[in-house]
């Protein structure tokens, strides 16, 4: 006899029936098939339970299993911000800011429609240069934290930013005096009081 015991799927024998078993053991092994599948499968025979029960994992074991409810709600709450919130109070309609350790309250730019060949900036704008010729753009006094935008809404690449004696930093190299926005692309800046320079955001 080659019917086997089994209580759950992965405990069925393929091999089994054998080619020279009786045929009357047909009705024991069907029978065993479905109890193993049962018994696998508990959820699709229990009342009001939608699909298979998984196993899962519990909280902390980093296993191959599904994860539980339990697991992914410790996972989430592990995962705890690198930078601390800054205080809310008196930083209504402010962005937060970060450099990738510390978070700070900014100014969210507001716009600035430019139709002449000069500018003096103010801090907290995003001057879009709208004239058919280039213009030329003067920085405000350098503020800790401050920012202030170009937008070469023109189309030109011969638009200049006027910093003076004002160091800026840029992501390779820095630079003091007149900068051209040759890439006819927007640039923002915010100035930084620890290294008394604007930088390039």
């Amino acid at each position: 006899m080659t019917v086997e015991t089994a209580t759950t799927v992965d405990q069925l024998n393929a091999l089994y029936p054998a080619s020279g078993d009786s045929r009357s053991e047909g009705d024991d092994h069907v029978r065993l098939i479905k109890s193993a599948l049962l018994g696998s499968f508990t959820g699709a025979s229990t009342t009001g339970v939608t699909g298979f029960n998984v196993v899962t994992q519990p909280d902390g074991n980093n296993t191959t299993l599904a994860a539980s409810t339990a697991f992914t709600s410790a996972a989430i709450a592990a995962a705890a911000l690198s930078a601390t919130l800054p205080s809310q109070s008196g930083n209504a309609g402010k962005v937060i800011r970060t450099d990738g350790t510390n978070a700070t309250w900014g100014d969210v730019l507001a716009r600035v429609d430019v139709s002449g060949t000069t500018q003096t900036a103010t801090a907290g704008n995003d001057y879009w240069l709208t004239n058919v010729a280039a213009t030329a753009v003067t920085a405000p006094t350098g503020v800790d934290g401050k920012r202030f935008a170009v937008t070469p809404a023109n189309g030109l690449m011969t638009n200049t930013v006027d910093f003076g004696a004002a160091t800026v930093r840029g992501p390779s190299t820095t630079a003091t005096g007149v900068i051209t926005i040759n890439l006819g692309a927007r640039m923002e800046f915010v100035y930084s009081s620890t290294i008394s320079k604007w930088v390039l955001l």
